[in-house]
């Protein structure tokens, strides 16, 4: 549903990608500056309910890290 929301389809590849590795970049340069307490404060996720910013972190780490294996794939099947 959100690769036809966000058009996905119709992206070219590596402009997507540096878009993808740029925003991921300034997020990380933000978390760059958190201090502990800021990293365990919980919060309420729509879809994980009650997660920490370190936790929620992880999530988007392992989340980024299937879609890259995916990609990875897809490029060896051409």
């Amino acid at each position: 549903r959100w690769a036809q929301e966000r058009g996905y389809a119709t992206q070219a590849g590596p402009e997507a990608l540096e878009a993808f590795s740029f925003a991921r970049l300034e997020t990380i340069a933000r978390l760059g500056n958190l201090i502990e307490s800021e990293w365990t404060r919980p919060a309420q996720h729509a879809l994980l309910g009650r997660i920490s910013l370190g936790e929620l972190i992880a999530v988007t780490t392992d989340h980024d890290l299937l879609h890259l294996a995916q990609t990875r794939e897809a490029l060896e099947l051409r």
